[in-house]
């Protein structure tokens, strides 16, 4: 992980509305939602409630570059990475 010295870990997308009893539903995509449910559900609760994101997670600070490796393909000349 990498330790850039900030705190700013959560983005605020915009100015935060008035709550009234507001909840957290958060997703992580990888080794515990290896089949994309968690994030699919998620995903879905979003459509059927007309939900707006009000922030977001910086995720590099959290991601453990020595775990997981990037695929790097060669397609038509161009390196392609995938992580």
């Amino acid at each position: 992980m990498t330790d850039s010295g900030s705190s700013n870990t959560l983005k605020v997308l915009d100015d935060l509305p008035m709550l009234k009893d507001p909840i957290c539903i958060a997703a992580f995509q990888g080794f515990t939602d290896r089949s994309g449910e968690t994030v699919d559900t998620v995903r879905f609760m979003i459509e059927e409630w007309h939900a707006t994101p009000i922030a977001e997670f910086e995720s590099e600070p959290f991601y453990d570059f020595t775990m997981t490796r990037p695929q790097v393909k060669n397609e038509q000349g161009l390196r392609k990475i995938t992580w």
